[in-house]
């Protein structure tokens, strides 16, 4: 079920943005009727409804077009979907482990284990969370779920690198180091550029809210998840993973940026970071494939 739910976030946020550029009432019913498919593979589903609510929200603070436009009929019924989806989803999740298997199991993660084990629990600290060791993350490229090595205590750490190779220690160790440091390099291009268009160029915030939004939402989930169950199941980074064609959406709109304010330099530096992390991730997965 999660590539299907990847499929759906993706094409709920596509229909979103067509809804933001022509605020047309039938992209955003299907922006919804997408949510409420997902509702239907997971509950993490769930996220695309603050998503939504805040680029509508947001769209509404900066223009205050009429509501009325919100209340269409397929809009109502693409609503009414979601509401339906989430109680079919949920209601399933609190009758098996409240009924049937009476317990303590966290409804929104129902299946996670009743106990951590010491060899996977982590700190949660709120240092980790905010630090980057970069000792570790150049050390070792992949993440140990029982060892420190690979920095599986901090949250950056683990999650850059859960989201190249998940926990698996794969073939070809050096080119999986380059991979993780350009990785890392691209992530520190979008970050600065990303500061740079929202806080220094005040006439084009409102065009990198809704991916910054969903971005932001997703890994804030992640966060949470960690800090309430802090151990080290660096496979469940697995849910990033429905944000990698908004964070390419982002990525190009920082080319696209620097050209736009003639800094070429730096157009020209993303653009190198993108061509060589494609053909390092093409030279891994050959390597895993042939070697």
């Amino acid at each position: 079920n999660d590539i299907p739910i990847y499929l759906c976030q993706v094409a709920s946020f596509y229909y979103l943005m067509r809804w933001w550029r022509g605020l047309e009432a039938q992209a955003l019913a299907e922006a919804l009727l997408w949510s409420a498919i997902a509702l239907c593979f997971k509950n993490n589903g769930l996220l695309l409804i603050p998503v939504i609510g805040g680029v509508v929200l947001y769209r509404w603070y900066i223009e205050r077009f009429p509501l009325r436009t919100l209340w269409t009929r397929r809009i109502l019924i693409a609503a009414a979907a979601v509401v339906i989806a989430g109680t079919f989803t949920f209601g399933r999740i609190y009758y098996y482990y409240r009924i049937v298997h009476p317990g303590n199991q966290p409804l929104m993660i129902a299946n996670i284990l009743s106990g951590i084990g010491a060899e996977i629990a982590i700190q949660n600290d709120l240092y980790y969370f905010v630090s980057f060791d970069y000792p570790t993350y150049v050390k070792e490229p992949f993440v140990n779920p029982t060892q420190d090595q690979g920095g599986r205590q901090y949250f950056w750490n683990s999650l850059l690198k859960s989201a190249l190779f998940s926990s698996f220690g794969w073939k070809a160790p050096m080119l999986a180091r380059i991979l993780a440091l350009s990785e890392l390099a691209m992530a520190l291009y979008l970050a600065v550029t990303t500061f740079s268009a929202v806080f220094l160029d005040r006439r084009r915030q409102a065009e990198w809210l809704p991916p910054l939004l969903f971005v932001g939402i997703e890994i804030a989930a992640l966060m949470t998840y960690r800090a309430l169950y802090p151990c080290s199941w660096c496979q469940d980074h697995r849910y990033i993973y429905a944000t990698t064609a908004v964070l390419a959406l982002l990525y190009a709109k920082s080319i696209v940026w620097y050209e736009e304010q003639h800094f070429l330099r730096m157009k020209w530096v993303g653009v190198g970071l993108g061509v060589e992390f494609i053909c390092l991730s093409l030279a891994f997965a050959l390597i895993q494939a042939f070697a």
